[in-house]
């Protein structure tokens, strides 16, 4: 089986953005992030608006009479937090230690792909197995502005779409069927996610902003999540259906949930005084 989409968006960042662009005389916008709003958006219902194509692509066939083998390849994009592109555009006194938002930004872009096996024991139960791939480009970020090469000492904080990410996992999920009742499902997940910054605001933290195209170490992000899992059950009973327990019949029509759920914390790195 093949599977083939797209996804298209339409975006406008609204007249207080373009206000902030067309008047020059705000210090915390520059040339450059003027001359990119323009370039990256385009006139449409008399406002300017930013527009993308997201494609997905799905395959699977039959591996056997009883399991399955899938893949898919998708793009996907996520518009920036508002306070990424508002924050501060009025203010004419830019400050060292202050995040300023940027008109240019972009959404961040991902693109995924993912693998796996599906399995069927009986009509009973199903085993699934995938691994997947996720690269964040276009990762918003702070970066330093200096308007000036010549005056280094005078320069802000803006965000930017400068950092990346990769977040890598594998996921078993089992699912079951006792009789015509009880249902359950059990997943266990394995993740390992990395980047140049979990957050803007990590260069308040004393972490290095990056400057250009030159990349930076990458690290844990905070959002990393070594493992998680989570346990489900679920019993109905129809209209029809008067289940005993211990010779007792209970009353009909009613329906049962549990579930359990745990992941794990941020990462660390254990650390001894000597």
């Amino acid at each position: 089986m093949f599977d083939f989409g797209l996804r298209g968006e339409t975006w406008w960042p609204g007249d207080y953005l373009e206000r902030a662009v067309a008047d020059t005389t705000l210090p915390n916008i520059t040339p450059a992030m003027r001359e990119r709003f323009r370039a990256n958006t385009f006139k449409l219902f008399g406002q300017r608006a930013e527009g993308w194509v997201s494609p997905r692509i799905g395959v699977s066939f039959a591996a056997g009479p009883s399991s399955s083998i899938f893949v898919s390849y998708g793009q996907f994009a996520q518009r920036p937090n508002p306070r990424y592109l508002y924050a501060k555009l009025q203010t004419r006194s830019p400050a060292t230690f202050q995040l300023f938002g940027n008109p240019a930004l972009k959404p961040e872009r991902t693109v995924a792909i993912e693998g796996g096996v599906k399995l069927l024991r009986g009509q009973d139960w199903a085993f699934t197995l995938s691994l997947y791939q996720r690269d964040i480009h276009d990762y918003i970020a702070a970066t330093a502005v200096i308007p000036d090469p010549d005056q280094p000492e005078n320069f802000w904080y803006a965000y930017a779409n400068h950092d990346l990410a990769q977040s890598r996992g594998a996921e078993l999920t089992i699912d079951g069927r006792y009789g015509t009742a009880l249902r359950t499902s059990a997943m266990l997940a394995f993740a390992s996610v990395k980047g140049e910054h979990s957050l803007p605001e990590d260069v308040f933290r004393g972490r290095q902003s990056r400057e250009g195209e030159v990349l930076l170490q990458e690290e844990r992000l905070d959002w990393d999540k070594p493992w998680r899992g989570s346990l489900s059950a679920n019993w109905s009973f129809g209209p029809d259906d008067r289940p005993r327990v211990l010779g007792l019949g209970l009353w009909n029509n009613w329906n049962l949930n549990f579930s359990f759920w745990a992941e794990a914390g941020k990462r660390y790195t254990p650390y001894t005084d000597s």
